[in-house]
Parts: C-alpha cells; structure tokens; sequence
C-alpha cells in the first residue's frame, strides 16, 4: 500500500505535468497490487480525481479560470482507458471482483473496527496528526485561492489544482475513520501541501531563495538524516522501544519462539491461533503448518466472534475444534483486568478449556497441545502442571506456602528460563523466593527481567526488589527501587509502600504526601488510613486527622461490602449460586448504594429461571445508578423474555449509549438488529 499508491499518484502527476511514460505502467503495477494487498480499492481514487478533476477544470477554464495543473482532453482520454486497463488487470485475483467489497465489508464491521487496533476511529486526544494535516491541507489551499483571488484582475496566477483537492478528500475521510489512514493521509498530503505553500510564496514574492529545488531537497534530507539516526540512538521523543534497527522480522509482535519449539518437537498441521498471528504463520511455516485464521479480512464476523470468546468457553473451542480440526492452540496473554485470576489460580486464564496441556510459554506467546491426541508423549515431557503464567501470581492462591509444592514451582520456572529466558518467568521466580524468605535470591531474579513492549514486568520486578532489600533492612535501597516503580507507573499501593518506608526514616511530612496520593488514587486502600492518621496526630494536624477518621470509617464499610462482593464473584465463577447469592446479599447489607451486586443477583435469578425476582434487582441497580450499563442489559433480556420488543430495545440503545464498544455491545446491536 505504502508503495503502489504513492507510485500511482506520481506516475499519474507525471504524466499530466511533463508528459513522462510512467502512467503505461499502471495496468501491471495494480496486478501486482490486486495480488498483494487488499487495499487495492484504493487504486480508483486517483484516477477517479484525474479524471473527474480534470473535466470541472476544463469546464471552468472555460469560465475564466485558470489552474496550475490541468490535464488535457487527450491526457484524460489516456487516463480513464489506463484506468480500465488497471481495474481489468486487477481482477486477475484469487478473490475476483470480491476484492473491491470485502475489505470495505471488514472496515464497516463492529468487531473489526473495535478488536483490531488499526481499524480504531482516531480521536484527538489519542492522535493529532489528522487533525492537524488536515487543517494545514485545507489552509493551504484557502491560502492559495485567495492570494490568487486577489491578483486575479491582473492574470498573473493559477488557482491551485482541483484534481489534487479531490485527491486528498477521500484520504482525508478515511484518515478520521481507522487509524492505519492517518499515515496514508501523511505520504498524500505532503506533496500537496508543499506545492501549495510553495505556489503562495512564489505569487507573493517572499521566500524565493527557500524554496528552491535544492534547497528544499537538500533540508527534506538533512531532517530526515537527523531524525533518523536520533530514532536509531535511543532519544526520545523519536525513540521508539516496540522498533528494532535492521532487516528482518521484529519478533516482538511475532510468537517465533514458540513456532520454533513447533520445529523441533514436529508438531504440525492446522493452529488454533490468535487472529494477528495468522499471517505470519503462513508466511513462515506454509504448507507444514496454517494458521486457523489470518488477517486478510475474508472472514464471518460470527467466526470472529466464536474465535475470541472460545479460550473461555469450552463448549465453543470443542465446536471450533471439532469443526476445523486442530491439535494446538497459540495465544498470547490476556489481560485481567477484574483480577479474577486471584480468586482462583487453578483457572488458566489464557485458556480455561481443561483438556488442554500448556507445553510452551514466554514472554509473548503460549503453546497448548490437546490432551488425548497425537501430541501425549510432548505434553508428558513438557507439561506445565503448576505454573499459569496468565495468572496473577498470589501466595495463597498458588499454594507457594507449601514447601513441596513451593519446590516443583520452582523447578518449573526454572526449566522456562532454560528454554526461553522469559521475563514473566523471573518475575514469578522472584515472587516465590519473596514468599520463600529468599531475599537476595528474588534480588537476583528480579533483577533479570527486561522490559518487554507488549508487556512490561519492570514496575513489578522493582516493587519486588524494594520489598526484599526492605526485608533485609536496607531502607534505602528499598527506597530507591520504590520510587523506581513510580517513574513507570504511579501505582496507590506503591505510593502507601514509599510513605512506610518514610515513616521507618522519620520522615513523617513525606510519608503523609505519599499517603495521601495514595488515597487519592484508591480510597479503598484500608490500611493506609490508620498510618495517615497518625501521622497527621503526631504532625499536630488535627482536622485532617479528623476528617480521615470519618473517611476511614466510611471506607471500612465499603471494603466489607468488597469482600463480599469478590467472594461472590468467586462462588459465581464455581457456579455455586447459594454462595453466591449469600456473598451479594452480604454486600448489599453492607454498602447498600452500589449498583454492581444488585445487577449480579439479578444476572443469578435470571439464570435460575427465577425471573420477577431478577427484574427486581435489575430495576435497584437501575435506581441506583441509572447509567449503569449491565443493568440495562439484564433488564433487556428480562423483557425480551416477557415478549415486550420495545422495552427490550429501549434498555439495549441505552447499554450502546453507555458502552459503545465491546463483545456485548455488538450483541445488543444484534438483537435490536434482529426485532426490527
């Protein structure tokens, strides 16, 4: 794309201004194109701005208006045949006239545009760029027209080109629709830009000297040179830590070292694998090894959907399996976001099907064999029994206080960091040998870990070193690693660790600064009240001390409530509904003005057929919080239960107003979709 677009483009402006051949080579460039990418709808828009720009600009020179780029009758002639050369030879495809909707299909598609990063509406907090180029676009043309309108009496000037106005228009539209578009929105823009500021300078004669050929070339160059050998340096704001200088595959993004183990162990066939992956897989490993799905973007949205909702519901993986036939599974870590992989470790939570053997793992990527198959002698040698590198790692949760169990944890860390080296396996070793009382040897370990872009262990292996050296007494060692931690991520549990370390120092001004950042960010933190208060006591400040009182009181409340709350979360996960319902109700007792477990019982109810009952508690969470969006979710399902449709409808626009993205978003949009 970043090739045949530019190429077009030059070869069409080429022709037009001094006539060069280049254009005759279109037909065969957007075969290759058509066969390569699967942006070549992409290929219509310059000859369409060619064509369609040329014609009003004749239309108007005969108005009296003149334009510095205009193509002649003959020229546009050449153009529209060459265009429907190129749209011929780019059908010649494995995919047909399929090519010129399919993609146009995936943009549209909620799931596309919300799960694949690329495809994300930019926004102007996350990115300028459009923003800016597009008003600079447009400025520069406002600009060009008017130092023209003003001088037109005389004759002396050209209007700027309308062929390359309506060139820019679509990449300007498509640069606000998916983020990959801002970059095309650059390479077409420049040219533009500067052949307009250029034009004005000229009209106005200011800046002659500047913009002369060499100049301009000679600067492009010199700030080209510069930035790039800052970039390759390391210095920020260029450096970019997720590039890598050189050739090659950067395999930061890529599971090479888990498709390796594939090599030598024979393992083969169709993967199971993640959708971003695809790609790759096939590139490297084709025909021995396919991925299950690429990226190309001819697939069913329901696929998709099956496909990333599978490694958390067995009954979809079995049907997915059984379907397409696989005998692994490749993944990449999931985030937990709830925590919920402290509640239960024994629940993998990259893939919770239990028929599956976790044999490889690093710091991207996790390899399963399916138990019962081909793959039994692998899975015998190279099972991981213990270690879940998904989860969160929790000293009760894992077992580690148990020596013998402590013991083979270990070992398995251990024969990960023979293999791969992984960061995520230090950052686990140095958890056990904390737990263990191994304070120089979690040191050591943490001290191995690297910072990784896809996911960085480093805040974590710091808060661990500062602990263990706080174990060893040495407070200002831990000090510095604590305030190390809060360099890459202004944490509250770290923030109350500096004010402990501080009051062990004295230092009780400083101490109270960090407890207060800390409630600031979580008020939930219960045991840094009682150091806060006293603190504020012995600083002689006592309304502060008073009114901490009251908050810690209030906040006692709300963590009882909490506790129930996530023991609920827990019993509901093991599908123990009594408990569940118990641990809820607990929690509404104790903070009865939070909507979440009042939505949860009613979820429960619903799901025990026990409807009044749920609707009850959907419509209190409701009271509670009327923009609170599972509620309306359950409250739709409630009245599409009951038959009424527009009820139904109402609660689900008002769970997409509240949550417009996401796995459930898309469902309400379908079943409004499907009662219409």
């Amino acid at each position: 794309l970043m090739v045949f677009l530019p190429f077009s483009i030059f070869s069409l402006n080429a022709y037009v201004h001094d006539g060069k051949k280049y254009v005759y080579a279109l037909p065969v460039v957007h075969l290759l194109w058509a066969n390569s990418h699967t942006s070549i709808p992409l290929m219509t828009i310059p000859f369409l701005a060619f064509i369609g720009g040329g014609l009003v600009q004749q239309y108007l020179g005969k108005k009296g208006m003149r334009f510095s780029f205009t193509p002649s009758s003959a020229q546009i002639k050449t153009i529209a045949f060459l265009f429907i050369a190129s749209f011929a030879a780019s059908l010649l495809s494995p995919y047909f006239i399929g090519q010129y909707t399919h993609s146009v299909q995936a943009i549209r598609s909620d799931w596309w545009s919300q799960e694949i990063a690329e495809l994300v509406r930019p926004t102007w907090n996350a990115f300028k760029q459009p923003h800016i180029l597009t008003a600079l676009v447009l400025v520069s043309f406002g600009l060009h027209w008017y130092i023209v309108f003003r001088r037109r009496e005389k004759g002396e000037a050209d209007y700027a080109s309308l062929v390359h106005l309506i060139l820019i228009l679509p990449f300007i539209y498509l640069s606000f629709t998916a983020v990959r578009f801002m970059f095309l929105l650059g390479i077409i823009a420049a040219p533009i830009l500067a052949r307009n500021l250029s034009g004005s300078f000229a009209l106005t004669g200011t800046g002659h000297s500047f913009f002369r050929k060499k100049s301009v070339l000679g600067t492009v160059a010199a700030g080209v040179l510069i930035a790039s050998l800052v970039a390759i340096s390391g210095i920020k704001p260029l450096a970019d830590e997720q590039k890598m200088f050189g050739l090659g595959v950067n395999h930061f993004y890529f599971p090479e070292g888990a498709l390796a183990y594939m090599d030598e162990r024979g393992i083969t066939g169709t993967v199971f694998n993640l959708f971003q992956w695809g790609g790759y897989i096939t590139w490297r490993d084709f025909p021995s090894r396919k991925p299950f799905i690429d990226g190309r973007g001819f697939l069913d949205g329901k696929l998709l959907e099956k496909t990333q909702l599978a490694r958390h519901r067995s009954a979809l993986l079995d049907e997915l399996e059984a379907k397409y036939g696989f005998d692994s599974i490749l993944l990449n870590y999931t985030i937990d976001e709830k925590g919920t992989s402290a509640l239960n470790y024994d629940i993998d939570q990259s893939l919770t099907h239990t028929g599956w053997a976790l044999v490889y793992w690093d710091d991207l990527a996790l390899l399963y064999l399916k138990k019962g198959g081909k793959y039994d002698a692998i899975i015998q040698e190279d099972a991981y029994r213990l270690v879940r590198p998904a989860n969160i790692v929790s000293g009760a949760a894992a077992g580690l206080r148990n020596v013998e169990y402590r013991k083979h944890f270990i070992k398995e860390l251990d024969r990960n960091i023979s293999i791969t080296g992984s960061s995520v396996a230090y950052n686990s070793l140095g958890f056990v040998y904390n737990e263990a009382g191994r304070y120089q040897d979690a040191i050591d370990a943490y001290g191995k870990v690297q910072r990784h872009p896809r996911q960085d262990y480093t805040p974590a292996a710091y808060a661990g070193i500062a602990y263990a050296y706080g174990q060893l007494g040495n407070v200002d060692r831990s000090l510095e690693y604590y305030l190390k931690t809060l360099e890459l991520r202004e944490d509250p549990t770290m923030l109350y660790k500096v004010g402990l370390v501080y009051l062990t120092k004295d230092k009780r001004k400083q101490a109270a600064r960090y407890f207060e950042r800390s409630l600031d960010l979580n008020r939930s933190l219960l045991s840094v009240y009682p150091l806060l208060i006293n603190t504020y006591q012995v600083l002689g400040m006592q309304r502060k001390a008073e009114r901490t009182t009251v908050q810690y009181q209030e906040a006692k409340q709300t963590g009882r409530a909490q506790e129930h709350f996530q023991a609920g979360l827990k019993a509901y996960y093991e599908r123990k509904f009594e408990v569940a319902v118990s641990e809820y109700e607990k929690a509404i007792d104790a903070n009865p003005a939070h909507p979440m477990p009042y939505s949860n019982l009613g979820y429960i109810y619903y799901d025990l057929g026990l409807v009044d009952k749920a609707y009850k508690y959907q419509r209190a969470a409701i009271e509670i919080d009327p923009n609170y969006a599972n509620a309306h979710y359950g409250l739709a399902l409630i009245y599409k239960k009951w038959g009424d449709g527009a009820a139904a409808r109402r609660h689900w626009r008002e769970y997409l107003r509240i949550e417009p993205t996401g796995y459930y978003s898309r469902k309400a949009k379908s079943e409004i979709e499907g009662m219409q």
